[in-house]
């Protein structure tokens, strides 16, 4: 098994929206996209995550980027 370590910048989405981020109009439209190229990339490889929810997406940087994480209940189909 390979492991691919990225930094980030420490926090979920959980995380900032129970504390009230307000990210720009831009962030939010970063975050939005990343989420949605995320999700379209698994989906082109067959991949379900299952467990998609604001603890399982980390922020890379303050701008938004998302980075889905723990695909301890995905599957291939």
């Amino acid at each position: 098994m390979t492991a691919i370590l990225t930094p980030y910048y420490g926090k979920t989405l959980k995380h900032v929206s129970t504390n009230k981020w307000k990210g720009s109009e831009e962030n939010i439209k970063r975050l939005a996209t990343g989420l949605c190229q995320g999700l379209q990339h698994m989906h082109e490889n067959d991949i379900a995550h299952r467990d998609i929810k604001a603890d399982n997406i980390l922020l890379q940087n303050t701008e938004g980027d998302p980075m889905i994480i723990d695909f301890g209940l995905a599957n291939a189909y």
